[in-house]
């Protein structure tokens, strides 16, 4: 049995044939702790591929009139093969430890959208996201801004928030959109 120091510092490299390993396997290896977290979750994966999730929107009113709604809050959810809510900290939690964050933060966002139009919310949309997502061009906002353009829902509509869990010091990327 290995410490949690150990695992977090032992590298791992699973080869399918049976050839010794050559300089060029060096850079597959993983840490130890990454592959555990990546077999642990792979009732994530099955969840992002299955698109099973769901967004719940929480209006927000106006300070003057609460029966007034501003905006909503889209909240992720995930669904489990037995239909129980997943909250949302199990699963970035989840898709942090198991390199998968990129794919659950762009899932999120898609299903906010999907959700809203299938709700026929025509209120502001507050639409979370994490702010590393923009760093990766291919999981960055741009999907999503395809998906509210296919959905015809108006820009003007739609504020992409960064979610309060994760800092961000170069706000740089944030401010191109």
């Amino acid at each position: 049995m290995l410490t949690g120091t150990e695992v977090g510092n032992t590298w791992a490299l699973f080869k399918l044939d049976a050839y010794e390993l050559t300089l060029s396997d060096i850079p597959r290896a993983q840490l130890l702790r990454e592959l555990s977290a990546v077999s642990r979750s792979d009732w994530l994966l099955d969840m992002l591929l299955e698109e099973r999730l769901t967004s719940h929107f929480q209006p927000i009113v106006w300070v003057e009139d609460a029966t007034e709604v501003y905006a909503q809050a889209c909240l992720l959810r995930g669904i489990s093969v037995d239909d129980v809510l997943i909250p949302p900290g199990r699963i970035f939690e989840a898709s942090k430890e198991s390199r998968m964050l990129f794919q659950a933060d762009l899932a999120a966002r898609l299903t906010a959208v999907r959700e809203a139009v299938r709700h026929g919310i025509e209120s502001n949309l507050f639409i979370n996201f994490t702010p590393k997502s923009v760093y990766d061009p291919v999981f960055c906002l741009r999907s999503p801004v395809e998906t509210i353009d296919d959905s015809r829902l108006p820009h003007e509509r739609i504020v992409f928030k960064v979610i309060e869990t994760e800092g961000t010091k170069d706000v740089e990327p944030l401010t191109t959109w």
